[in-house]
């Protein structure tokens, strides 16, 4: 648990370390401060994993195969992740996880600050 508490921090912080646009970067931001991040363990590769479909999460799937390739879905809902990944390549993905729910709200016209 505690491992997932360090990352949900790391999570929020990695914002700060991606050169974004001023508005855009704050609107991830708030984006994710309002998702709940779910962690997944033990999924031996991405293609066994069955996403939630709730666009209220970001689901982080550690998998278990350490030659399966870490990758984020294409709407930005799961986090695919090697173990052993480095800090700041977790925080690339999720940062580009954030990035992609965001284009997604703003494509149906929800993305907004709050």
């Amino acid at each position: 648990m505690r491992k997932v508490k360090l990352f949900c921090v790391t999570v929020l912080l990695a914002g700060a370390c991606y050169a974004a646009p001023a508005d855009e970067d704050k609107q991830i931001k708030a984006l994710m401060l309002r998702q709940d991040i779910l962690a997944v363990n033990n999924i031996a590769k991405p293609e066994d994993f069955v996403p939630d479909k709730d666009p209220n999460t970001l689901q982080v799937v550690f998998i278990s195969d350490p030659n399966a390739k870490s990758s984020v879905s294409e709407d930005g809902e799961v986090v695919f992740m090697n173990p052993d990944l480095p800090v700041n390549v977790q925080n690339a993905l999720t940062y580009e996880a954030f990035r992609r729910k965001l284009k997604q709200l703003q494509a149906t016209g929800q993305a907004t600050e709050k």
